[in-house]
């Protein structure tokens, strides 16, 4: 996905026939007409996506845990919502806006002329906050100043508002990642603030500095035109490469696993998840079939997630307009089918290689394995699912099948206590996913999805300022949500303020904050299990004061 200026702005044209104004202009209503309610549907399949986030957490977290599960991936939406209304979409796009018009805010660099001077860099945009000044869905004005012309009502109608919907879905998606990891022990404000933070700044930045035109990632960095605005030349932060992340397995998938991996540390394990020699006691989810079901719904999701960023299945040429040629139509369908395919062919190899795996290392058929195997597969396939072949796509899904399964156990090995996986599904995922351009981009599909260059392409083809450009993206991503997240999860532990305390944990967070356990079964034996913790607690005091040996937490992990 590249958020291009040109679809805010309109070539003023030459002198030309009325015939070719009305020709341009019907078909440029069509495609638009085409392209939004294509974006639409995906947008809602990804925001669909959040009952698989809110199935898989639930599954995997105990039966006492359930309602904080859920609550955790309503604040995703409902707080983020509102948080990248406010402040998110103004940090990560800075599009046209017709009512600022004037003949100072033009310049006539660039590939589509004139191109509106926005209040950005390449680090963050500044600009539209809330929405501001962008009222009005229509974008017509902005022609009508600059040509003279009479522009039809409603052409390249409210196209910001398609655009801030689909970027919130994906904003949201990487916010949601990190619930899974802290979950059963984080204290609901602590992760509201946290929610704030991540879609109010921190994706948002790195969504401009790899989406935005003016982004320092963006391959359209340093973009090289002719005279007619057309891309020609190398582009991109080595000047022939610029990094490859169609649909994010960086933006999103780095961004949340990144902050997953500093808040699971900070944070800390649950009571009882590791013994005092550091051994691992499982403590496996509540229901296999909400996990199997939450991973069907996110990959099910993951069809609008990876074509949609191609964000249309038309586009046109205003070539009429330029002396020669007449205004076309042309279709992107074929990158849109491609990435459609790749989703399912990667993901499907990693799962079933996931399978294998755990059959020989673990002894079984793991099914809670398969389903963060194939997750796993469609975080991978999110950055390169346009731009690599089929084939080049079954191979990556087997190496991903060995990504999750020996990732997972380092951090297991690290004593980071991830219930779900998130860090090895999202982050080393991501990494992984992100990296695959690197070697196996095709320079013709990668001219196919972002134009003509003289450098992009993986080292398989022969090619290598590609890998360097993936690399900085990773890099960058990994440093710099990891030193703003982590500083406020910090902050909140020197506070006080980020954990539940250890009794509420072992009564679970449904009793202890959500009003009694989530199934109605659950109550049976429940004044049992309150009136052993006091006798405990009691019991607790009088040893303290006696030995004066073990501290709270060490007790309360060996009753566990």
């Amino acid at each position: 996905m590249h958020y291009l200026a040109d679809r805010y702005t309109l070539r003023a044209p030459a002198a030309i026939s009325a015939a070719d104004q009305s020709l341009y202009f019907a078909l440029a209503s069509i495609v638009d007409g085409v392209n939004s309610a294509f974006l639409l549907l995906t947008a809602a399949l990804v925001f669909c996506m959040q009952a698989g986030f809110a199935m898989l957490t639930v599954g995997s977290v105990r039966n006492k845990n359930a309602k904080n599960a859920l609550v955790l991936n309503l604040c995703d939406a409902c707080v983020g919502g509102v948080a990248y209304y406010v402040l998110g979409f103004g940090f990560a796009f800075a599009p046209i806006n017709q009512s600022l018009l004037t003949a100072d805010n033009f310049t006539t660099e660039g590939p589509f002329l004139p191109i509106y001077k926005t209040k950005s860099n390449g680090f963050v945009a500044f600009q539209h906050f809330a929405l501001a000044q962008m009222q009005s869905p229509l974008t017509a004005d902005a022609f009508t100043y600059l040509s003279g012309l009479s522009v039809p009502s409603g052409t390249n109608n409210g196209w910001t508002y398609f655009i801030w919907w689909f970027q919130f879905t994906f904003c949201l998606t990487a916010a949601s990642i990190v619930a899974g990891a802290i979950c059963e022990r984080v204290r609901v404000f602590a992760y509201i603030g946290f929610v704030c933070l991540m879609m109010g700044f921190v994706y948002p930045a790195i969504s401009h500095a790899m989406w935005d035109d003016n982004g320092w990632l963006n391959v359209f960095y340093n973009k090289v035109t002719d005279s007619s605005g057309t891309i020609i030349g190398s582009f991109g932060i080595y000047g022939s490469a610029g990094s490859i992340d169609f649909a994010g397995s960086g933006v999103v998938h780095i961004t949340g696993g990144s902050a997953a991996t500093v808040a699971a540390i900070i944070i800390g394990p649950r009571i009882g998840r590791f013994d005092e020699n550091g051994k691992i006691r499982p403590i496996p989810g509540h229901n296999i079939s909400l996990i199997v079901l939450g991973g069907l719904l996110l990959w099910f999701g993951w069809f609008g997630f990876n074509p949609g960023s191609q964000l249309g299945t038309l586009s046109y040429s205003d070539g009429g307009f330029n002396g020669n040629g007449v205004p076309t139509v042309y279709s992107t369908a074929g990158q849109v089918a491609l990435a459609a395919v790749n989703t399912l062919v990667l993901p499907a190899a990693a799962g079933i290689t996931t399978l294998m795996i755990s059959r020989f290392v673990d002894k079984c058929f793991d099914c809670a394995s398969m389903v963060n195997g194939f997750v796993t597969g469609t975080v991978v396939i999110t950055s390169p699912c346009s731009t690599i072949p089929t084939y080049s796509a079954l191979c990556c899904g087997i190496i991903t099948g060995f990504v999750w399964v020996f990732g997972n156990k380092l951090v297991e090995r690290l004593r980071i206590d991830d219930p779900l996986g998130a860090i090895a599904v999202h982050g080393f995922g991501g990494t992984w996913g992100v990296l695959i351009p690197g070697f196996f981009a095709k320079p013709d599909y990668v001219a196919m999805v972002y134009g003509p260059s003289d450098g992009s392409g993986g080292i398989f083809y022969g090619y290598g300022k590609q890998l360097a450009a993936q690399l900085t993206e990773i890099l960058y991503i990994w440093s710099f949500v990891c030193t703003i997240i982590g500083g406020y999860f910090l902050i909140l532990k020197f506070l006080g303020l980020l954990r539940i305390s250890p009794e509420e944990e072992i009564l679970g967070n449904d009793t202890s904050h959500h009003g009694g356990p989530a199934y109605p079964e659950d109550d049976v034996g429940l004044e049992e299990d309150l009136a052993t913790l006091k006798s405990y607690q009691k019991s607790q005091q009088m040893e303290q004061k006696e030995s004066g040996s073990d501290s709270p937490a060490e007790e309360l992990s060996a009753a566990v």
